[in-house]
């Protein structure tokens, strides 16, 4: 289960977060144990304002912020090894999240193929120095993933000129987003679902407010907003602007 996964980890101190906000709901510390998160892992800027008060500037996207607090904990790991007996390049690295690009319907019946077509086995040329094919290997996390969902309204979803930032937010209800999805012999289910309010810019990076939606049971969801002093149930029917999602064993 995840959670003893999660509870194996005694001695980081955003899982403990994590793991204390789960079993003990909300308490008199959990802004204090937070702020210590924040200023361990994302290192914010500081600013003295007057009364001998700091301002910590934390603006983040989703995306940066699983990059420091998961960075031991990856939905991918790649590997690549070149074909030529006189090269044999090797390289190995890590891939936070995935990425899947919905296109102009926003629909995201495509979850399950994407898994599939990004976890084969891809040959590139290895570089310009080298005749060799290198065959790039995709392992994914046996706990957990975590997808960015992107909607672009051109005909080129692949285009290296497109900046994440640019693109438009994926309007879907709860119920419409895959409950299941499975890589070889493991199964992840929905457990979550971010939602971002932006700002005047439009853009993902611009400064807005992130809100959690919790799966807690088939058709049962809450709303985590820290603007709200509790968790809000709501329907499965309710449309989110859904930013990432996030699956677990």
């Amino acid at each position: 289960m995840y959670s003893e996964f999660m509870d194996s980890f005694n001695d980081d101190k955003y899982f403990n977060f994590i793991s204390s906000l789960v079993k003990n709901g909300i308490t008199s510390s959990t802004y204090t144990k937070r702020t210590e998160v924040i200023m361990l892992y994302l290192k914010p800027e500081l600013q003295l304002l007057q009364y001998n008060i700091a301002l910590a500037k934390c603006d983040a996207t989703m995306g940066h912020v699983m990059k420091a607090l998961l960075k031991d904990y990856p939905t991918i790991e790649e590997f690549s090894k070149c074909s030529s007996n006189i090269c044999i390049k090797t390289s190995k690295w890590q891939v936070m999240y995935l990425t899947y690009q919905t296109g102009k319907n926003g629909n995201l019946s495509g979850l399950q193929q994407f898994i599939k077509e990004r976890t084969g086995v891809e040959y590139l040329e290895c570089s310009e120095n080298c005749d060799g094919m290198k065959a790039v290997h995709s392992k994914i996390s046996t706990h957990h993933l975590f997808i960015d969902v992107l909607q672009w309204e051109g005909n080129d979803l692949t285009s290296s000129m497109c900046s994440t930032e640019a693109a438009s937010m994926v309007q879907v209800k709860l119920s419409d987003i895959p409950q299941i999805l499975v890589y070889e012999s493991i199964t992840f289910e929905l457990r979550g679902a971010i939602h971002f309010y932006k700002g005047k810019n439009g853009l993902r990076n611009s400064i807005g407010h992130y809100t959690a939606y919790a799966k807690r049971g088939t058709h049962n969801w809450e709303l985590y907003d820290d603007l709200k002093k509790r968790p809000i149930p709501v329907k499965e029917n309710s449309l989110i602007l859904c930013e990432f999602l996030i699956y677990t064993i």
